[in-house]
């Protein structure tokens, strides 16, 4: 057995992370006053987030020690 994490699964777990930190940023812009785009771009952000969690839920590598 290989020890390695899929290259894929640092890949969407690098950019959920990103693209998490970048909603939670832009967040108090939606609520405060705001340009025209910062409430699309908190929602595409938004659904980038809820895409690249689940990719990586599904992609993740099997647990250690767990028999099927």
């Amino acid at each position: 057995m290989s020890n390695t994490t899929p290259r894929a699964f640092l890949a969407l777990f690098i950019g959920l992370f990103i693209a998490g930190a970048a909603l939670v940023l832009s967040l108090p812009a939606v609520f405060g006053p705001h340009e025209h785009y910062q409430a699309w771009l908190a929602m595409i952000l938004g659904g980038v987030t809820a895409v690249l969690a689940v990719a990586v839920i599904l992609m993740r590598p099997p647990r250690r020690g767990v028999n099927h």
